[in-house]
This record gives structure tokens, C-alpha cells and sequence, in this order.
């Protein structure tokens, strides 16, 4: 994002665009139970829930090792692409020689 935008400002607004969306999109300020029934669906595919689901199993009194492997394994994947696709953009971003 910041190789297409070159500034400061519109990349924190771009950013923020995508993060409170996903933020507001997972179990972070509501149970789970509690969501209608397709922001339960979309959560599921949501990193920030992946992540908050893993943190919150850990610290429980008997975590589910598991959910736990699964959701760090979905976090690691996800990482992977998104570095794959940042070093996409950067190669296609250097002036060619």
C-alpha cells in the first residue's frame, strides 16, 4: 500500500480503512455467540480473530492446544502470503536496469 500511495498521511487512512473494519468484524468487543450469524461466517476468516481467539484459548485454565496450533498455523500462512505479495510489489516497483 505504501509503494502505491508514496504518503505518509494516506497510508494511515488506507490502513485504518482495512483494520477497523476487521477489528469491529471479530470477537474482540462481542462473544461470539452474540454476532449475527454472518459476521460469525465472516470472523471465521478474519486474522484479528484468529489472533484473539489465540490469545484468549492460551490464557484460559485448560487451553485447547489444538485451536491454539491451528489458529498460530493460519496466522503463519497468512504472513507468508502477505510477505510474498509485499515482495512482489517491491520487486515491481524497482526501476528495472
Amino acid at each position: 500500500m505504501a509503494l502505491a500511495l508514496r504518503r505518509r498521511e494516506s497510508v494511515i487512512g488506507a490502513s485504518n480503512f482495512v483494520l477497523l473494519p476487521l477489528t469491529f468484524l471479530s470477537p474482540i468487543f462481542m462473544a461470539r455467540d452474540l454476532m449475527p450469524s454472518w459476521i460469525r461466517s465472516v470472523s471465521k476468516l478474519n486474522p484479528v480473530s484468529w489472533s484473539i481467539e489465540c490469545a484468549r484459548e492460551s490464557m484460559s485454565i485448560h487451553p485447547d492446544w489444538s485451536l491454539i496450533l491451528k489458529q498460530i498455523c493460519l496466522m503463519i500462512l497468512f504472513t507468508c502470503a502477505s510477505a510474498w505479495i509485499a515482495a512482489r510489489a517491491f520487486r515491481a516497483y524497482q526501476p528495472s536496469a
